[in-house]
């Protein structure tokens, strides 16, 4: 399984850039994929024949920020995203992720209040994936959620204390987005398997 993952962008002084990945990741997808070649994707230089894109967490919307860093994230971003459409490759967005390819699709975004290190539980609004267990849940560390989802995106799952929009597909285009973080896990959940697996 070759797959690529866009990492944050964060300035820790004056005219630094710093890309930074959770390294939880790699043993996150050992776990579903047992074999897999990951590679970070810095830049729109790399050779794109993934099998499966991940966009990770750890930037902020340009509807709220203009920081030089939260710039060029959304350029790798953007670039990311039309590659992935263009040779239709798995894409998978995890909060900021999931935020961005709403905004690429013509969705918003809004501030939220109440989901950073804050647990809760999922409303299943979809049987499409098999999942009908009630009382999943999810971490969560966003200051910022979906507002509106943009053009052909589905709903999956909603937040089930407030209604916010958790996790969103379209499956022609091999598209998923979804606000928590599976890799901050210390052991694989069995909805974020499927999720990875299925997609």
């Amino acid at each position: 399984m070759r797959i690529g993952i866009v990492p944050s962008i964060k300035s820790f002084y004056k005219d630094d850039k710093s890309y930074v990945l959770d390294t939880n990741w790699y043993s996150f997808l050992e776990k579903i994929y047992k074999k897999s070649d990951i590679k970070i994707i810095t830049n729109n230089k790399i050779k794109f024949n993934f099998d499966l894109v991940i966009i990770s967490g750890g930037n902020d919307s340009l509807k709220f920020s203009k920081k030089k860093c939260d710039l060029l994230r959304n350029r790798i971003d953007n670039f990311v995203i039309k590659e992935c459409l263009r040779k239709k490759i798995r894409l998978i967005g995890i909060c900021w992720g999931a935020i961005k390819i709403n905004e690429y699709f013509k969705g918003s975004t809004k501030k939220v209040k109440n989901h950073v290190k804050k647990n809760h539980y999922l409303k299943i609004n979809t049987d499409k994936f098999g999942i009908s267990k009630e009382n999943i849940k999810v971490n969560s560390y966003h200051n910022f959620g979906i507002d509106k989802l943009g053009k052909n995106l589905n709903v999956g799952f909603r937040c089930a204390k407030d209604n916010s929009i958790e996790m969103y597909y379209n499956e022609k285009k091999k598209i998923f987005g979804i606000m928590w973080h599976p890799e901050r896990y210390n052991r694989l959940k069995l909805l974020d398997k499927f999720i990875f697996k299925n997609i």
